[in-house]
């Protein structure tokens, strides 16, 4: 999902030319704010005191909740979110691994306590369904979807409304732009 706006901004903090960015497939909105999150370190800390504030907030100070996070991006996050908020972490992939123990899911679901997924930018269509689908066949309840980034399309929303998962960010992409890519 491009998102030219970002790719704009990304370009002025980095030097990089803006259509040299555009033409590299990898630069989605994600890896923007990765590479925002790189270039400013008290950014991550700040995030993550910000959405585990949000959680706190819903939830209580000792939320009994889980945390989990899409494999591999999204992991440091989602620990230190999960440790602010002293719960549970597990991690997600989209497919198992092809070596060692095989997992999808590296790390323990408790199925009696809801489950809050972190990511950096609410997933897409394809990706939110998988999710669903992973979390319905292990019986665990995903609540929230936890992100930086808002969604950015109408798919995200709806899935959302029809499974009843609340979405909860700390900025549109507009938002994130100008307060940490101005540079």
């Amino acid at each position: 999902m491009k998102n030219d706006f970002l790719l704009e901004q990304l370009a002025k903090c980095t030097k990089f030319d803006a259509n040299e960015i555009v033409q590299e497939e990898k630069y989605s909105e994600y890896y923007i704010i990765e590479d925002a999150l790189t270039l400013k370190p008290d950014l991550k800390a700040e995030v993550c005191t910000k959405l585990a504030s949000l959680v706190q907030i819903e939830h209580g100070v000792n939320p009994q909740l889980q945390m989990a996070s899409l494999a591999p991006k999204n992991i440091s996050l989602g620990i230190i979110i999960a440790d602010l908020l002293t719960c549970p972490f597990f991690y997600i992939r989209e497919s198992k691994k092809k070596h060692g123990l095989k997992r999808q899911i590296e790390g323990k679901i408790n199925i009696e306590l809801p489950v809050i997924l972190f990511s950096l930018n609410i997933p897409s269509a394809d990706k939110f369904n998988w999710v669903i689908d992973l979390f319905d066949r292990h019986r665990a309840t995903l609540t929230k979807i936890l992100s930086i980034i808002g969604p950015s399309d109408e798919n995200q929303i709806g899935i959302a409304k029809n499974h009843q998962i609340d979405l909860t960010y700390l900025y549109s992409s507009a938002q994130f732009s100008k307060e940490f890519l101005n540079c």
